[in-house]
């Protein structure tokens, strides 16, 4: 019962305004580095060990510069990034700490949006217009990259000139064959997006290997990160 009392506690406070506090990034050496700052007073103030002092200032200035490189590294990064989410199609535009968000709004709805909270929580960046950043229904450039989002069947009939972009995002199983593709549009890279069917993976993978064209299949890969110098 006093296990059951302690939770129903954490859980209430947990739930009163403001008790929790997001968005707050700390890196394995900085948590190294608060470790230390704490027994490092434990010990000089219960134990009256001077070291432990010293200790504790010089891990508190280690903490401090790792936070400082960290924000000067978020200030200058510039990736895209296509997520794992099974289902679903979500892709970031990170530039500096903004980031600008495609895919299906519905996402954020759901408890699949949690990976990419984590995602954006670990690279200390918020939800804002990028100004690199342009979309016009499925098709989105950004620092000079274009990508097509393909989610649905193509044309029968190939235009007089082939549409030229960077990479295409074939997801939510569309209807269409890398042959098809190549009539279509002068490409990179296929990226194929974890919501699509593990047996029109293998076939597409089947036809890339044959047209010797580069793909990239998330579901078996991870997350596709595309970063800009």
């Amino acid at each position: 019962y006093l296990i059951l009392l302690m939770n129903n506690c954490v859980k209430w406070l947990g739930e009163l305004p403001f008790a929790l506090v997001t968005n707050i990034h700390c890196s394995l050496f900085q948590t190294i580095f608060l470790y230390l700052v704490i027994a490092g007073m434990a010990l000089w103030l219960m134990v009256k060990w001077q070291p432990g002092l010293w200790v504790a200032l010089f891990s508190l200035w280690g903490c401090m510069l790792l936070h400082v490189y960290w924000i000067a590294m978020r200030s200058t990064q510039r990736k895209m990034i296509v997520y794992n989410v099974h289902d679903y199609t979500a892709i970031d535009c990170v530039e500096g700490n903004r980031v600008q968000f495609a895919g299906d709004d519905t996402l954020w709805q759901l408890p699949a949006a949690q990976p990419l909270l984590a995602a954006r929580s670990s690279m200390g960046v918020h939800a804002a217009r990028s100004l690199t950043f342009r979309q016009h229904g499925h098709y989105l450039t950004f620092h000079g990259q274009r990508l097509l989002i393909i989610d649905s069947s193509m044309p029968q009939r190939a235009p007089p000139e082939k549409f030229r972009t960077d990479y295409i995002l074939l997801t939510h199983n569309p209807r269409v064959n890398i042959r098809q593709l190549d009539s279509f549009y002068a490409y990179h890279t296929l990226i194929f997006a974890a919501s699509n069917s593990a047996g029109r993976i293998a076939r597409w993978k089947k036809d890339c290997k044959v047209l010797t064209r580069e793909c990239y299949v998330i579901s078996e890969q991870g997350a596709f990160i595309r970063s800009f110098e």
